[in-house]
Order: C-alpha cells, then sequence, then structure tokens
C-alpha cells in the first residue's frame, strides 16, 4: 500500500544532521537515535562544521531553541540544502521555543510567510481526520510522514503554523483545529515544521 511502513534497514548507509539548539530539561537526542539506529551527525556550532555535516548528509533536523541564534552563514547553509533538494525538518515547540525555527522559516523563500507561535493546551490522542483533503480536520492526514500510525499524542503544549494555506499542506490540526504540523514539499524541496517536539 501506499503508506505502507517501510522496510527494516531502509535508512542504511543514510546520515541526518541534527543541529539540536534546544537544551531545557536534560533533552538530548539519545532515544530518537536509537530509534532509527544510526548515530546523527551532531552539527558543530561554527560554520565550518556546520558546512562539512551538512554535506555528508541527505536531511537537517533542527531542534528550535528559545532564542533565534542562528548565524546568517548557519542561515544561507539551511537555504542551500534546501536548494540542493536535501530534507529539511524544523521542530518547535510552545513560545519561546519557536525562536529559531521561526528563524529558518522566514529565511526560506518557500516558507517566508509561515509562523509558529503560541502556548496551546493540547494533551489528548488524535486519531486520523475524516474527510477529504490536506486541511479536512481535527487529526492527522496520510503521508509519508504518518505512515503506519493510529494514534498520534498531539503534546501538552504546542505551536500552531500561522500563514498562507499556499505554502504548506497539513498534515496535523491539534483538537483545537489549529495546524500544528505541515509539509513543503514542491520542486523536489522537501520541508517539514512542526510546532510541537516533545510530542
Amino acid at each position: 500500500p501506499e503508506y505502507d511502513l517501510s522496510p527494516d534497514d531502509i535508512f542504511k548507509g543514510h546520515t541526518v544532521a541534527v543541529l539540536q539548539l534546544y537544551t531545557g530539561e536534560q533533552f538530548t537526542f539519545d532515544e530518537p537515535t536509537a530509534a532509527i539506529r544510526r548515530a546523527p551527525l551532531d552539527c558543530g556550532p561554527n560554520a565550518a562544521e556546520f558546512e562539512a555535516g551538512l554535506k555528508r548528509s541527505c536531511q537537517l533536523w533542527v531542534i528550535s531553541g528559545s532564542s533565534a541564534e542562528l548565524p546568517v552563514e548557519h542561515l544561507a547553509l539551511i537555504k542551500g540544502l534546501v536548494e540542493a533538494r536535501k530534507g529539511l525538518f524544523v521542530w518547535a515547540d510552545n513560545d519561546p521555543y519557536t525562536a529559531a525555527a521561526n528563524q529558518i522559516l522566514q529565511a526560506l523563500p518557500e516558507t517566508r510567510g509561515l509562523e509558529l507561535k503560541g502556548n496551546y493546551f493540547a494533551d489528548k490522542v488524535l486519531c486520523e481526520a475524516a474527510g477529504k483533503g490536506s486541511d479536512k480536520g481535527v487529526g492527522f492526514t496520510k503521508h509519508l510522514t504518518t505512515t503506519g500510525l493510529e494514534q498520534l499524542y498531539e503534546g501538552i503544549t504546542i505551536a500552531a503554523l500561522n500563514g498562507p494555506s499556499g505554502q504548506r499542506r497539513t498534515l496535523i490540526r491539534s483538537s483545537d483545529g489549529a495546524v500544528v504540523t505541515a509539509c513543503h514539499d514542491r520542486d523536489q524541496k522537501r520541508i517539514l515544521i512542526d510546532g510541537g517536539f516533545t510530542r
């Protein structure tokens, strides 16, 4: 089926770069690393280390921090990654952990009108959304990133993604109907945006 689970070891040999800006609550990337069974490349803070890490990677995952701290050089390298048709996953959470994510969204022409904001109490379990189309209601839509899901905990406090619907495809609407996860997938440029990294 189109949305079936991926076979074991399909990701073997691929490297994912991770730029972790959030460090609160003793948050580490240990558990996700074990889940994907491939040690992520932890890109260093200087531009040369960051560039070297991106060259070896097929994707970049950014876990947003509470300040817009990314240097112009890093933003240019992220833009180059998108132009090179490599995947970008921008993870945020409730305010103020949207700052670096929004800095990236504003730096990219594909997402410039989008903004993550809010501190919404969620704490519910979502199922597949009913109806047709990508903006069809509360829950998650069928997409490669939701493959195999039957339920999804939305998180306790999360941010919503605001901005023109023409710039994104909704993947998850929270229990209050706000868009919390979306993607941009045009011209082989793939950007995933999520307002609840603690989910």
